[in-house]
């Protein structure tokens, strides 16, 4: 985690950072997550040269640490680089009126459609970190169809903790979406458990959303942000 401390040890002790969903990305694929490919464009020609290597469609997203509100703001999916070059503008524009320091802007692959899912970390004063999982965002935030387990995580509170929303009759498949092997799931619960465990300074976590395919689960969006504790 030789990134994460280069940036606590920058803040001082009790301040709080929030990261962009670039940089919490960059962490996470240190530890082992998979996340959708993502380049950062300053400009429309930079935007174009990054979904050219990453290949269309792609969406644009702001940077900004200021507001989680600006981080659930996207592009629809872009298919050509016309449509990038005439959209890239006109958003950025738009970013500016909610946040003038939004200078670039994210190009992020856009995947195929999989068995959606929500990952949370959270520091409640009492029990230390929690995680929650639930089968998206809706289902999480309007129908609380969600689980909870306090952190480090057992490979058993991965295996319960997937089937216990009624969302999990998802991992039998849907239409044309394939039934995922739970491992896979399981194991990347794991994978965030460690991180945050190893990594006391983060104080909460948002992997969402985060699609399951058969045989892998790949991080779309993600915020985290840091609070610099004594000692940490």
């Amino acid at each position: 985690m030789k990134g994460l401390n280069k940036i606590v040890d920058k803040m001082d002790i009790g301040s709080t950072r929030v990261l962009s969903d670039p940089e919490t990305k960059d962490l996470l694929v240190d530890s082992g997550i998979v996340v959708v490919e993502t380049a950062v464009a300053n400009t429309v020609d930079e935007a174009a040269k990054a979904a050219s290597s990453l290949g269309y469609p792609v969406s644009l997203r702001p940077i900004s640490v200021e507001s989680s509100l600006i981080n659930t703001v996207g592009s629809f999916p872009l298919g050509s680089e016309a449509q990038l070059r005439s959209t890239f503008p006109e958003l950025v524009k738009d970013y500016a009126s909610w946040d003038p320091e939004i200078k670039a802007l994210t190009v992020t692959k856009v995947p195929p459609s999989g068995i959606e899912i929500m990952v949370t970390v959270f520091r409640d004063p009492l029990f230390g970190s929690v995680l929650s999982f639930g089968y998206g965002k809706m289902a999480v935030e309007v129908w609380e169809d969600v689980a909870y387990r306090i952190a480090p995580l057992t490979e058993k509170d991965c295996r319960l903790i997937i089937r216990e929303p009624k969302g999990s009759s998802l991992l039998n498949g849907y239409d044309t979406l394939s039934a995922p092997r739970p491992t896979v799931m399981e194991e990347t619960l794991l994978r965030v458990s460690d991180f945050v465990d190893s990594n006391p300074n983060v104080e909460s976590l948002c992997l969402s959303p985060c699609f399951v395919y058969r045989d892998e689960v790949i991080v779309v969006e993600a915020s985290m942000t840091l609070i610099k504790r004594e000692g940490g």
